[in-house]
């Protein structure tokens, strides 16, 4: 059951960046900059939470972008 959970966790994860990616991608087409790198970073955020959550890591250092 912790597998579930653990995997729906990671697909929600990665559904969620894939949706900053796509936004992030229009506001670029948009000439929308500020929106463009506010939605990169929060893409990157998730990319590291997905890297915690596959390697198991729980303690990650707090970082900021």
């Amino acid at each position: 059951m912790f597998i579930m959970m653990r995997r729906r966790e990671i697909e929600l994860w990665l559904e969620a960046a894939r949706e900053d990616l796509v936004d992030a991608e229009e506001a670029l087409e948009r000439e929308r900059w500020f929106r463009a790198a506010f939605l990169l970073s929060k893409l990157l955020k998730k990319y590291l939470k997905l890297f915690s959550l596959l390697s198991g890591e729980r303690n990650l250092q707090k970082y900021t972008l």
